[in-house]
Order: C-alpha cells, then sequence, then structure tokens
C-alpha cells in the first residue's frame, strides 16, 4: 500500500521481483487489496481508486514505450501520430531505436518489459521475430501492440495485438490504376530489405491475375543504394521486356530510375509510366511521381488507441476482443502516369 499511496501504481511483476514473491500471490493479495476497495486493478498491475467524481482511472501519467528500427525514413511520422495520440490520451512516449540490429532489438524490449512502461508499441527489425522474443513480449504483464509487423499466424492465439498498412492492397491499387489507364506490361521492382516486400509482391500477383496487366518478368530485388549505374541496368530491364509502367518500391528508387531515362532522353510519362511506393519524397521527383503512400501517422496514432483500449478496460478477466488492424493507404495522382498510347517507333 506505501507504494500506490507514493506512485499511484504498482506492477505485478516489478513487486514480485523486489520481494521475491511468485506473481500469482501478488496478484491474489491485489484481488484482495480490491475487494476491500484499496486498489483498482488494471492490466498488469493496480491503481490507487477512483475518487468518486473522477473520469480517469490513472492517478500518474501513462508513458507507453515504443521501439522503431529507425527515425531516419518511413517511421517518423509514425512517431508523430503514437506522440500526438498519446498526448491527447495523457500519456507520454519513451523511444526506443534498434537501428535494425536484431540483438538490440532484444535488449531493448527486454529494458523496456523490467521499467514501468504501461504498454508497448513495437516494430521489429525484421519482417518476423525470433521466437524467443515473440515468446518474450507474449508473455508480458503489460499490453504489447505491433506497429506496421503482422502477429504471426503461429501467435495467433497469444495476446499479441497490431496495427498495420494494407501493403497488399497498396500494391494492388497501383497495378488498378494502371490498368485503367491502358497499360498492359508492367515491370515491378521492390526493395529486397524491406519487411514490406511480401506484401507488395502479393497484393501485385493477386491483381494481375484479376486485370489484363502482364508482369514482364518476375519482381526484381533492389539491394542497398540504387546509383547511376544500377539505375541505367534497370531501365534496360524495363525496355528489354517492352514494359510499358513500373513499380517501384521506394520513391528514392523510382528517382534514380526517372534520371537515367532523363540521362538517355526518354521523357516519363510518354514513354514510360511510373508508380513509387511510400510517398516520402515522390512528389519532389523531376516528373512528380504518382505514388501510394501507407498512412502512417494514423498507424501510430491508431497503435495508441489499441493500448488505451486494452489499459482503459473494465473487463478484468479477459480485457476486450483482441484488434489486429489493417488500415488503407491512398494512391497520389501526380504526373507520372497518363493514359498509355504507345510510343512512335516503339
Amino acid at each position: 500500500m506505501s507504494e500506490i499511496r507514493v506512485r499511484g501504481s504498482v506492477r505485478v511483476m516489478e513487486i514480485a521481483r523486489r520481494v521475491d514473491a511468485d506473481p500469482v500471490t501478488v496478484r491474489r493479495d491485489l484481488v484482495k487489496l480490491e475487494q476491500q476497495g484499496y486498489v483498482t486493478r488494471v492490466h498488469g498491475g493496480a491503481v490507487a481508486p477512483t475518487r468518486q467524481g473522477e473520469g480517469r482511472q490513472y492517478h500518474r501519467p501513462l508513458t507507453i514505450g515504443m521501439i522503431v528500427p529507425t527515425t531516419n525514413y518511413y517511421f517518423p511520422p509514425v512517431i508523430q501520430g503514437a506522440t500526438r495520440a498519446a498526448a491527447a490520451a495523457g500519456a507520454r512516449i519513451v523511444l526506443a531505436i534498434s537501428n535494425y540490429d536484431e540483438r538490440e532489438e532484444v535488449s531493448l524490449v527486454r529494458r523496456m518489459l523490467a521499467s514501468s512502461i504501461d504498454g508497448l508499441l513495437f516494430t521489429s527489425a525484421r519482417a518476423e521475430c525470433d521466437e524467443e522474443l515473440l515468446a518474450q513480449l507474449s508473455a508480458a504483464s503489460i499490453p504489447v501492440c505491433f506497429v506496421e509487423r503482422a502477429v504471426p499466424s503461429l501467435w495467433s492465439d497469444s495476446r499479441l495485438e497490431a496495427v498495420r498498412t494494407d501493403h497488399a492492397a497498396g500494391a494492388a491499387a497501383a497495378v488498378r490504376h494502371l490498368a485503367n489507364l491502358g497499360h498492359r506490361r508492367l515491370f515491378v521492382a521492390v526493395r529486397s530489405d524491406s519487411a514490406t516486400t511480401p506484401w507488395l509482391t502479393q497484393g501485385v500477383h493477386d491483381a494481375v491475375r484479376a486485370s489484363p496487366v502482364q508482369l514482364v518478368s518476375a519482381p526484381v530485388l533492389l539491394n542497398g543504394h540504387t546509383g547511376p549505374a544500377r539505375a541505367a541496368e534497370l531501365l534496360d530491364l524495363v525496355f528489354s521486356g517492352s514494359a510499358d509502367s513500373i513499380i517501384v518500391h521506394s520513391d528514392q528508387d523510382g528517382i534514380a530510375i526517372q534520371q537515367a531515362a532523363e540521362a538517355r532522353g526518354i521523357e516519363l510519362p510518354e514513354a514510360l509510366s511510373m508508380i513509387a511506393y511510400d510517398d516520402e519524397v515522390a512528389a519532389l521527383a523531376p516528373v512528380p511521381l504518382t505514388a501510394v503512400a501507407p498512412p502512417k501517422f494514423d498507424v501510430g496514432a491508431t497503435g495508441i488507441a489499441v493500448l488505451m483500449r486494452r489499459l482503459e478496460s473494465t473487463n478484468r478477466l479477459v480485457g476486450p476482443a483482441l484488434q489486429r488492424i489493417t488500415l488503407q493507404p491512398t494512391l497520389n495522382a501526380r504526373l507520372s502516369v497518363e493514359v498509355w498510347s504507345e510510343p512512335m517507333g516503339r
């Protein structure tokens, strides 16, 4: 009770470690204290009871941990969305960055779960987590929500939640946009080092099967930086397959290919239509690129909403239904795609 009076809350695992007790015993004691009106139990612990007339359950600001692979690309608006939503809910974000280092990621998760955070937003360094790490996250005494990652099917019965972009739907929308404008031969290039790639290729293949568009080759995997030489090679592949359009992930790679085309006097979209995926800098290309934009800000904000829903649940036994949410991306039409007509002399 002294801990409750000083801090306004206790966490089951923290108290169990401190007094060397079984967590089950701590939970049982909290049940008794709640029955006597001394505490209000919440997910993973207990807080001081709400005084009559108060709208909130909590007497201290909630702290949400957030682990991301990077803050340099893609994730800044995700972080911004989470931060704004957390502030609106009276919570704060504590950010950690793995830099795509899986060993660092394991260490960050361990430290976060051992701290006094109330919930965790987690984006793994790779498309799939290590099984041991998944087990640790699944057993956490706080709610955990994956961000821009799916909960693996083998862990579908866990308490892990998720919010991510439906990248397959975004890729399919790009294919349909090209098909509706008369394009029929498509070249696709995607990043080999991106967790998004499996969903993009799935979306492309699903849309191609349902449309008159044909792939001129299997999707090409891009590794590392796409410099002028590599961009020129990609352009050769595009035209050797008589492609009339290209979908490329990411924007930077699309701009590099556009620059290689300009160097040869090839104009977009007259000779080739292009759609980029990510929409980070696509609008700044010499010919602004039509691009698919994941709802990054909303992904972060929705992740906070998922955690808050669980933290504020009054159902102590099972909590609200699990949420594994996909959000739809938007296709932003610009100048790099137009109605297709075969160029003269092609």
